[in-house]
């Protein structure tokens, strides 16, 4: 499952796009930093996985139109806590895939 921001989900038919795997540090640090914005999506895709020196971190890079737009879960931020649904996360590697 990967994880990526809000703002990407709007980008997903328009080539190569990053995310990072849903149960990492790096999805950890993402949320904690706000780096790229407040809410999340979740996501089943192939993809490669890359080290990104600048961010110093490991992402995946997908092919956009390869996600399944019906599959996609968002996660929102209340509280710096990840909401999916009525589930409430402190992190993203708390959340198990196969349960939401």
């Amino acid at each position: 499952m990967a994880f990526t921001n809000l703002k990407n989900e709007t980008k997903l038919e328009n080539g190569y796009n990053f995310a990072v795997e849903l149960n990492s540090p790096e999805a950890d640090q993402l949320f904690k930093n706000k780096r790229y914005g407040l809410d999340a999506v979740i996501f089943q895709s192939s993809g490669v996985e890359v080290f990104h020196r600048y961010d110093k971190q490991n992402q995946i890079i997908f092919w956009g139109k390869d996600v399944d737009k019906n599959k996609i879960i968002i996660a929102k931020r209340i509280k710096d806590k990840l909401v999916i649904n009525d589930n409430v996360y402190s992190k993203p590697s708390e959340i198990n895939p196969l349960k939401i």
